[in-house]
């Protein structure tokens, strides 16, 4: 097999990484759900910038990961394979501020200017860089200008922007062709609804992703290499996603999201 020289096998089947300073945790098979902390998560588990490692399928499902290793010469159920899962409410709000800094930013100077946002009212509302990526700021905006062209819509506001992804709902629409809205669940199912991972977290247990990962590769450096690097969020406003919405959005979200919120028992406020 392809993977004979980097692993071996555990009692369980399971893959048992042999550690290089090229090789870290390649036997841990993350299935990176969109606007879920993954690409922090994958800067710390292997190691690596932006998630560039041995097995990197970006924003590929479960499903699809497996057929690819197959072609590859890899067993899918050899690797431990894990999901991160966000509040569907929470992640909409994440995904229409990317979208919106992302796609209405067209000049250097507007990266600190106010966003012309009637609602909510935002108590520091400017695209957040870090301020020792000041000096490549442009194509620090330019990369988020083409992460999300795709699902601006247009949207005057968040409320607007629901209402334009309820529509596309209403009309049928899967969100194949709109990553970032695609609901959660198929990122780990097969095609018939059974779950395909070993392990599914929330956003908020990031600590136990990294508990996970050390008990089975007892990798000693992973806490280190979290505690040296912060969670970055490009897209980060200073407003919970409690303070946008009303009655009639957490609605309109809940019936979006209806198979996320039941699969993986999220609550408006969790």
């Amino acid at each position: 097999m392809a993977y004979k020289n980097l692993f071996s096998k555990s009692s369980k089947g399971k893959l048992v990484q042999k550690y290089s300073q090229y090789h870290i945790n390649d036997n841990i098979l993350h299935v990176h759900i969109p606007k879920c902390g993954g690409t922090w998560l994958k800067d710390v588990i292997y190691d690596c910038i932006a998630g560039h490692h041995r097995f990197n399928f970006s924003h590929r499902p479960a499903s699809v990961i497996k057929q690819e290793l197959e072609i590859e010469g890899y067993n899918y159920d050899d690797f431990n394979t894990f999901a991160v899962v966000r509040n569907p409410w929470s992640r909409l709000w994440s995904s229409y501020i990317y979208s919106r800094y992302g796609s209405e930013i067209t000049d250097l100077d507007r990266i600190k200017g106010i966003k012309d946002e009637p609602e909510p009212k935002y108590k520091n509302p400017y695209i957040y860089v870090e301020d020792d990526a000041q000096e490549n700021r442009e194509s620090v905006l330019e990369n988020i200008k083409v992460g999300f062209l795709q699902n601006d819509f247009n949207a005057k506001n968040f409320s607007d922007y629901v209402d334009k992804v309820y529509d596309l709902f209403l009309k049928g629409d899967n969100f194949e062709n709109y990553i970032y809205l695609k609901p959660q669940y198929g990122f780990v199912v097969d095609d018939n609804k059974n779950i395909i991972v070993d392990k599914i977290f929330k956003t908020s247990e990031m600590d136990k992703v990294l508990d996970w990962v050390y008990s089975i590769n007892k990798d000693s450096m992973i806490r280190l290499r979290a505690k040296f690097n912060p969670k970055k969020n490009t897209s980060a406003i200073q407003t919970h996603y409690y303070n946008v919405y009303d009655e009639r959005l957490i609605k309109k979200v809940a019936n979006l999201y209806k198979e996320d919120i039941e699969l993986f028992n999220f609550k408006f406020k969790d």
